[in-house]
């Protein structure tokens, strides 16, 4: 294939198997370009985690990858399959790239759980994924879930992260008493 044509995602999306593939990878590598939507810091942290979940998949499809800038871009299912083949490949691929900062920050919020968590059973606790955060951030108040998805991760990651060093530096401080 010489050249590339200007294609709507709908037409992309009925293409052979084979041309598709190749717009594809075109589609791949090509540079992210949010368009306007702001840094994945400003966005509604809810918002974030529905995404995360999608978008960490072994496998997406494009039914998945549509549903992903529907989320993102407040666009409907329509509008993005009228858009240019090249412009959702790029939209897809700053989303990919800002979930991927998500990642990387998330990575501060791990901790190893003590042995008498493990026996406790804090495993369990891993069905629930991203939801168990909402609850304790919440309270345990439904009535407080929609408010707090709607809040910027950045504010819920600064939270999360003060919960974080609070929470060792009491451990530390327990262990010091009892020494």
């Amino acid at each position: 294939m010489t050249e590339l044509n200007d294609y709507t995602f709908d037409e992309f999306l009925h293409l052979e198997i084979e041309e598709r593939e190749q717009y594809k990878q075109y589609g791949i590598y090509s540079k992210a370009n949010g368009f306007g939507l702001p840094e994945v810091l400003e966005w509604e942290w809810g918002k974030v985690q529905q995404i995360r979940d999608m978008i960490n998949q072994e496998r997406l499809s494009y039914v998945e990858m549509i549903e992903i800038l529907c989320t993102s871009y407040g666009k409907t299912r329509e509008e993005i399959l009228l858009k240019k083949w090249h412009e959702v490949f790029k939209m897809y691929n700053f989303v990919s790239e800002e979930i991927s900062r998500v990642n990387e920050f998330e990575k501060e919020l791990n901790y190893e759980p003590e042995a008498s968590e493990i026996n406790a059973g804090i495993d369990e606790f891993r069905q629930f994924g991203w939801f168990t955060t909402l609850y304790r951030l919440s309270g345990g108040d439904p009535l407080k879930y929609e408010a707090m998805g709607k809040m910027s991760y950045s504010d819920i990651f600064a939270t999360l992260k003060l919960q974080r060093v609070d929470n060792e530096f009491n451990r530390r401080l327990m262990r010091q008493k009892h020494v």
